[in-house]
């Protein structure tokens, strides 16, 4: 399991994420405030767009290449 913490210049908060494998599937949760953002994939950057997606499409793309730096 891989844990990170996110941030964006947009946000005035950070975004910490839980990514990890099962069974050939990604999830990735995201814990805002007090209610997750879940989601899966075939990848973890697929998991990774689907729970940040509540951010909006450029916002989100800069979280997830951010997270993705930290996975390698």
């Amino acid at each position: 399991m891989h844990y990170l913490r996110l941030t964006h210049p947009d946000l005035d908060f950070w975004i910490d994420v839980r990514v990890r494998e099962f069974d050939g599937r990604w999830l990735a949760v995201a814990d805002l405030v007090d209610v997750p953002e879940i989601g899966v994939g075939e990848t973890a950057s697929q998991a990774l767009a689907n729970a940040l997606a509540v951010f909006g499409e450029a916002t989100a793309d800069d979280v997830e290449r951010s997270a993705l730096a930290q996975l390698r």
